[in-house]
């Protein structure tokens, strides 16, 4: 399909419709006047404003995710806490404490999802108090700068983002925020103008609005904040996400397809995926952990992935060849690590070389240990012109293995210590096909894409 039908196709569906703006407005002009108020009626000064990409112009239909931000006229940090307090008190709706730098509120009111995130006033080139006061400058810059075309070529990018799975600042996707795709439509006008250059970038690539490019950063792509330019706007960005976004881009480019920004569930049944695993040849280990408590999602996979990689490292210093590992989260009560394995069991007896036979004195005491040590099978012996053993392995299954190292919740191998009570808690340690109680729709498409093992994009 040409891709001057295939926009029109795809900005017919992310463009808000009027009802939509309406509805929209009417919500905003109520909470905001109501925070106000609050604000007023307790001597705070201050004020409650919309920012982000409804403020900007750039949301997406169906996408009504709002950010308002109380910017404070005061300094002092203690106040925070009181204006959280006051609008979860007085404001009508369900709210969730979040951390970032300080707190906020998630909330969820009237159908709508509200943040609330208390911030200082501050003006460009003045320096920040918290993170978050640099948000209002953005609006600030981009009011101008966004046209009504541009606005359409941003939501483009943020759809397609999306499709791809690259869509997102937090920890979870580590991938292109909403502010970071409006810079990248200002630095080259149009979404098809972005993805042709892109097929150029390369690690490092350092962008900016302004003619200075600051700063010392080590990210792959570095986007210069243009209200703050030491800062990083795609510091989020991970390696994988970037590159995906190119060969993403390279593939669209050669074939525009509507599924790129709107890609289709795959669909696959209990059974099929259940036979999946078990023609595989090979065994998942599954950690199944519960939990009671609800934690903010940028926590919850800071922990996670933290603690993937604990248990990844520590099943390969033993030995076990760890194909692939991954994470899945309902993000409120069950964790579940994935690790895809050559084999649960591994021989009992492994092959360890010494020291180089000149090395003397460590060749030495690598003779003397193994003489004495009682886990040699064979040796110490010469091959070549080195000394080596046969030992047996402390660990030969995987199942085994990982029960032991969680007896103190996984700490002593690297698991975030709040997860860590969580495993000490409740946890089961499951093998191939018994995971099969534990499926529901969000796993079985997880685990699906782990079986795939490639992007709908490459097909």
């Amino acid at each position: 399909m040409k891709w001057s039908k295939l926009k029109q196709l795809v900005l017919n569906e992310i463009v808000p419709t009027q009802e939509e703006e309406s509805e929209l407005d009417s919500f905003l002009f109520a909470l905001l006047r109501d925070v106000n108020y609050i604000l007023k009626e307790a001597g705070i000064p201050g004020k409650a404003e919309i920012h982000g990409s409804v403020a900007h112009g750039t949301w997406i239909s169906g996408k009504q995710d709002l950010d308002v931000f109380i910017v404070l006229d005061s300094r002092d940090r203690r106040i925070l806490r009181k204006v959280l307090d006051l609008i979860s008190q007085k404001i009508d709706g369900e709210f969730v404490e979040a951390y970032a730098e300080h707190p906020y509120l998630q909330s969820k009111i009237n159908g709508f999802t509200v943040d609330f995130v208390p911030c200082f006033s501050i003006n460009i080139g003045e320096e920040i108090i918290s993170a978050t006061d640099r948000t209002p400058l953005h609006t600030e810059y981009l009011k101008d700068k966004l046209d009504h075309e541009k606005k359409h070529e941003v939501r483009l990018l943020k759809q397609f983002t999306r499709g791809i799975d690259v869509y997102g600042a937090e920890i979870k996707i580590g991938g292109f925020s909403g502010y970071l795709c409006e810079l990248l439509i200002l630095k080259y006008r149009t979404f098809w103008n972005l993805l042709e250059a892109s097929r150029k970038w390369k690690e490092g690539l350092v962008l900016s609005l302004n003619e200075e490019e600051e700063g010392d950063f080590s990210d792959p792509l570095v986007f210069t904040d243009p209200v703050d330019p030491g800062r990083n706007v795609a510091s989020a960005l991970e390696n994988e996400s970037f590159w995906t976004f190119i060969y993403a881009s390279e593939r669209f480019i050669k074939e525009p397809k509507k599924n790129f920004f709107f890609p289709e569930k795959e669909k696959t049944s209990i059974i099929k995926l259940i036979k999946q695993i078990q023609d595989r040849k090979v065994d998942f280990i599954f950690l199944v952990v519960e939990e009671s408590r609800v934690k903010v999602p940028d926590v919850l996979y800071g922990m996670l992935y933290k603690s993937q990689e604990g248990l990844r490292k520590a099943l390969e210093r033993s030995n076990f060849e760890v194909l692939r590992s991954s994470v899945w989260s309902n993000e409120s009560s069950r964790h579940i690590f994935i690790f895809e394995l050559s084999g649960v069991t591994i021989p009992n007896v492994e092959k360890h070389m010494g020291p180089p036979a000149r090395f003397r004195e460590g060749a030495d005491d690598f003779i003397k240990r193994y003489l004495s040590f009682d886990n040699t099978v064979s040796g110490p012996s010469l091959e070549n012109d080195s000394w080596y053993v046969l030992k047996k392995r402390e660990h030969t299954n995987a199942l085994e293995f990982l029960r032991e190292k969680l007896k103190d919740g996984g700490i002593g191998i690297g698991i975030s210590r709040p997860l860590a009570k969580s495993i000490l808690k409740n946890h089961k340690l499951v093998l191939n096909e018994k995971i099969e109680e534990y499926l529901n729709e969000d796993l079985i498409l997880h685990l699906n894409r782990i079986l795939k093992g490639r992007p709908f994009w490459l097909e």
